[in-house]
């Protein structure tokens, strides 16, 4: 979780059920981690709800699993609640426009070259 400034918004990660499935399978501290995406989801409702409740806005980021083991190789960070939110708040500040992320290459790019 990253609370960005007073008067934006709290970032908060989010996944899929494939993904959540990916973390559980490479994150260091999986074993403190909820076991089910359904668990995860009911707990990231609530916490979404209290949140709101005390007037924050909240943004769900979507993770992708890849994209952060390639963010803590980069780093050399570990997998972890303290890595993902870091990760998190990176995200959420690219969304905020400050910082502008860096350009990826695309398969259909690469393709179109070898072809050509």
């Amino acid at each position: 979780m990253s609370r960005e400034n007073e008067t934006s918004f709290i970032a908060l990660a989010s996944y899929s059920p494939e993904e959540y499935a990916k973390l559980l399978r490479v994150a260091d501290d999986a074993d403190d981690m909820h076991p089910t995406w359904r668990e995860w989801y009911w707990e990231s409702q609530r916490m979404t709800d209290q949140l709101r409740g005390q007037g924050y806005a909240v943004l769900p980021i979507f993770i992708i699993v890849e994209d952060l083991l390639e963010f803590c190789r980069e780093h050399n960070l570990p997998v972890n609640s303290q890595t993902r939110s870091r990760f998190v708040s990176e995200l959420a500040k690219r969304l905020q426009g400050e910082e502008r992320p860096k350009k990826r290459r695309t398969t259909r790019k690469k393709t179109q070259e070898a072809d050509g």
